[in-house]
């Protein structure tokens, strides 16, 4: 039984020990591992400023080109607009030089068509004046030629009244065949008379030839009926001239 007590364990001698915490560090890496690491960290830093300073390079050398080139096509478009603006203005210059010289020319036509139109009013003015005489002239004239177909129509009258007397002076004296030549001139001078009238009085020189014809016919068979009817006529024609020149 003592043996049994012996063999069984106390709960004391079975807990495990206490870690000691004053321990050391425990080198994980050797010291090479770290030393290649330091080696290679230095190395990776030592490369990067020289791949930085290579691609600046390339990119100042690219923006350096890119200027010049920008340089150069633009002044060799200054160039080209020169050498196109430059004619365009001296050809705008010749045109204005043109416009100014045509407008002169423009202000002295018509400095010259308004003194010709003052020349065209005068002779306008002028014109009118010598219509308006003209006019007057004609109408003056009109007048004469009215009168001188009255004065005409006045002796027509006068004629065949004066050869109807002398007709009548004639049949008296026993001359029919004198008579009648002086008749036949009367028979003319109806017909002026006729002519001379104004048109409402030519219808009262019919029954004149009528009656002229009348007498013709009348002197040798019928010499009193002949002077009877040549102092008929004789009387129409007074009252025509009593009624056109009122004497």
């Amino acid at each position: 039984m003592q043996d049994q007590e012996n063999e069984i364990i106390s709960p004391e001698s079975t807990e495990s020990p206490e870690p000691n915490m004053s321990a050391e560090p425990v080198d994980i890496f050797p010291e090479t591992e770290g030393a290649e690491e330091t080696e290679e960290t230095g190395d990776d830093k030592t490369d990067q400023p020289k791949e930085e300073t290579r691609s600046r390079l390339f990119f100042r050398k690219v923006i350096r080109w890119t200027a010049g080139l920008l340089l150069v096509f633009g002044l060799g478009f200054l160039a080209a607009i020169f050498s196109i603006y430059n004619p365009k203005v001296d050809e705008l210059g010749k045109s204005q030089n043109e416009i100014k010289s045509a407008s002169d020319t423009i202000s002295e036509l018509e400095g010259q068509i308004a003194a010709l139109q003052d020349q065209i009013s005068r002779l306008n003015g002028q014109i009118d004046t010598l219509n308006q005489n003209i006019t007057n002239l004609e109408e003056q004239n009109q007048a004469l030629v009215a009168e001188q177909n009255d004065f005409n129509l006045h002796i027509a009258l006068l004629k065949a009244r004066a050869d109807i007397t002398n007709a009548q002076v004639e049949i008296f004296d026993g001359n029919p065949a004198q008579a009648k030549v002086l008749l036949q001139s009367t028979d003319q001078t109806l017909t002026a008379i006729e002519s001379l009238l104004p048109d409402d009085l030519k219808d009262v020189v019919a029954p004149l030839h009528t009656r002229l014809n009348l007498a013709l016919g009348e002197i040798e068979n019928d010499p009193e009926t002949a002077i009877d009817d040549l102092s008929i006529l004789a009387g129409d024609l007074l009252e025509i001239e009593n009624a056109l020149f009122g004497n």
